[in-house]
């Protein structure tokens, strides 16, 4: 059962660093950030549902918040803007894992 689990997850893990090597290279700047929290948020889904457990309304909501607040990086280009982005797409995504 561990084999089982085990091997997706690391498909999951190389997909979405290959994804982030080519996405992110110059910086999470413009839309290429918000392409890569929406393949990682597909990837937590696909993931809890190949384990067979359901995913909370509430997870999905701090999944789209996560990729609410990194699309904000393309939106505006104020430095101090984009940090505070960073930080609550982080903190949406903690929560979407914790959730």
């Amino acid at each position: 059962m561990h084999i089982a689990v085990a091997r997706p997850v690391l498909v999951h893990a190389v997909v979405l660093g290959f994804a982030a090597d080519l996405l992110l290279r110059d910086g999470p700047a413009g839309i290429s950030f918000p392409i890569w929290v929406a393949i990682l948020g597909v990837s937590m889904v696909a993931l809890a549902r190949r384990v067979g457990r359901v995913v909370p309304p509430e997870a999905r909501a701090w999944l789209v918040a996560a990729l609410l607040f990194s699309a904000g990086l393309a939106w505006r280009h104020s430095e101090v803007l984009q940090a505070l982005d960073l930080v609550a797409t982080g903190g949406c995504l903690a929560m979407a894992a914790v959730s």
